[in-house]
């Protein structure tokens, strides 16, 4: 999907194949409404009309379309398939595409006021009450039909609140920027890309995030770091190297995380690093060798080991999908692969212990700007160690000081342990 489409899902009846076949385009047309909602067809049409009429102010209209085709912005969101109906993914141009909040939609199905604020809520409410009425969808329907033209009017321009959708994810704070300057443990943000999971974020939308999470970063003395997930999708990491050739927005503020999960992602991930870039690597994902092996591989192939992390997805959950992509099961990963990482760089891989060290200490202490505190021994640093005995076994942890693992045994538990 290039930068600037948006892509989109849609549930449709099996037999617009054979429209699109012979006329090269599915149209959603008045008469399908009809046939859909028999007797209550009219009352549809009149809100899909005025939907249209309004919808048409924001992307014109083509002569040929009578109504517009309702789509999914995730695929998660789309109506599933059923016998009789084919879901279409399409890449549709941005400036094509009218967003609206289908929460907000509803207002309009039942003809009521949408509200800009509760306040507002409150005062509409007020105002009925105070001119003796008890519901506005009464002046569409019931005892005062079609005779407050005035109120029908005020209801039918509260509608175009419909449109008002904010396309950013929630913050705790209200942006970004407030979430990295007021909540001391928020050091970033993560999305996803190149993964069916993902909300297809554009490219557009990254840099207005990566540059938030920049400015963030500055403000409040933090890494500003934009982790990312990576799937094993197509697109890989083209709209980081796109973000490098147009944007200002440095290197440093990106970090794409399981670059291991298969081999043309991890050839890009390697043209990132050399780039100046830095990338994670996930303990235990890789099918091919193993995670080590391919980070040995990395660097044979010129990658500059201080770039590279690894990291585990310490019970994070762990889904389980099918060859149709349909989620079998669920799982969590565990903390130990980090551990048999380590051992398989240094063992099998031929490490130097001091280098394979750096992947899991003071590189990511680094990338996250905690480097006096964190992946060292130094005066007023944590005093966060791990002991390593004979075949690098763990025989003892100290975090923060305390010690938690005594000759290779747990001492301290959890509440539920």
């Amino acid at each position: 999907m290039a930068g600037d489409t948006v892509r989109l899902y849609t549930r449709q009846n099996d037999k617009t194949l054979l429209m699109l076949e012979h006329g090269g385009r599915i149209l959603n047309q008045r008469v399908y409404v009809q046939l859909h909602f028999g007797d209550m067809a009219k009352h549809y049409l009149d809100c899909y009309d005025w939907f249209a009429r309004e919808a048409a102010k924001l992307v014109p209209k083509p002569d040929y379309a009578e109504l517009p085709i309702w789509c999914a912005v995730e695929a998660g969101r789309c109506l599933p398939p059923e016998p009789g109906t084919v879901v279409y993914v399409v890449d549709i141009p941005k400036e094509k595409v009218i967003y609206f909040d289908d929460g907000k939609w509803d207002y309009v199905l039942n003809h009521h006021y949408l509200p800009a604020s509760p306040d507002d809520e409150k005062a509409y409410k007020k105002h009925l009450a105070d001119c003796g009425f008890t519901n506005g969808f009464e002046f569409f329907e019931g005892r005062y039909a079609n005779k407050f033209p005035y109120e029908m009017r005020r209801i039918e321009e509260s509608w175009s609140r419909v449109f008002d959708v904010n396309m950013a994810s929630p913050t705790l704070c209200g942006s970004v920027e407030r979430d990295l300057v007021l909540i001391d443990r928020v050091v970033g943000a993560k999305i996803a890309l190149s993964d069916h999971r993902s909300s297809e974020i554009t490219y557009e939308e990254l840099l207005r995030l990566a540059s938030a999470v920049r400015r963030g970063g500055l403000l409040s003395r933090k890494a500003g770091l934009l982790t990312i997930h990576m799937g094993d999708g197509q697109e890989a990491l083209s709209k980081l190297f796109r973000a490098l050739k147009e944007s200002e927005v440095p290197l440093s503020t990106f970090l794409p995380t399981h670059v291991a999960r298969n081999s043309a992602l991890l050839e890009e991930a390697i043209e990132w690093i050399k780039a100046g870039g830095q990338a994670d690597f996930t303990a235990g994902e890789a099918s091919s060798g193993g995670t080590a092996h391919l980070m040995a591989y990395a660097m044979d192939k010129g990658a500059d080991s201080s770039r590279m992390t690894l990291s585990s997805d310490a019970f994070g959950s762990q889904p389980r999908f099918d060859e149709q992509g349909r989620c079998t099961g669920l799982s969590y990963s565990t903390s130990r692969v980090l551990h048999d990482e380590l051992v398989n760089l240094v063992q099998h891989e031929g490490f130097p212990l001091e280098t394979a060290l750096t992947f899991i200490t003071c590189n990511p202490a680094r990338v996250l700007r905690m480097e006096a505190q964190k992946g060292c021994i130094a005066e007023g640093a944590d005093a966060d160690l791990v002991l390593l005995g004979q075949a690098l076994s763990i025989d003892g942890v100290f975090a923060r000081g305390r010690q938690m693992v005594k000759n290779g045994q747990a001492i301290v538990k959890g509440r539920f342990e």
